[in-house]
């Protein structure tokens, strides 16, 4: 199994159990969580990403840290709906790493807003958090 995608194909067909792989690994909490930071506001990434955490958002803005960023975005609205395809992940055990494009919608945006993105997890006090996330906005193609 390469990624979340494979393993999601096989639930569907019932080859295998999600619930039997969050438990292996994990997974499925975090594509749970990941989701959840897109649509659920401020309040729910504060409670998975951690203050330090690496953060590169789309140009122009720079690298920072997460504490920064969200002192500096204020009170920005959540994504209404998010769709991941293309997923992956790579389990180092304490430390896990997602990717996907992700598929967007904003009451900024006329459009749809595409991105590709990789998110490190690290379990941390019992917990997984995020360590650092990056995503580069994508053209319709890609």
């Amino acid at each position: 199994m390469t990624g979340y995608s494979n393993a999601r194909r096989l639930a569907d067909r019932g080859a295998i159990s999600l619930e039997g792989l969050s438990n292996q690994t994990g997974l499925y909490k975090i594509w749970k969580t990941e989701k959840s930071v897109w649509l659920d506001g401020q309040d729910v990434m504060r409670s998975h990403v951690m203050d330090d955490a690496i953060i590169v958002p789309p140009t122009p803005l720079p690298p920072q840290r997460f504490k920064t960023l969200i002192e500096n975005i204020g009170s920005a609205r959540p994504f209404e709906t998010v769709e991941f395809s293309e997923q992956e992940f790579l389990n180092l055990g304490n430390t896990i790493i997602i990717s996907y494009n992700a598929t967007a919608n904003h009451q900024r945006f006329r459009r749809p807003y595409l991105a590709h993105c990789i998110t490190t997890y690290v379990m941390c006090s019992g917990r997984w958090q995020i360590a650092s996330h990056s995503h580069v906005k994508r053209d319709k193609r890609g």
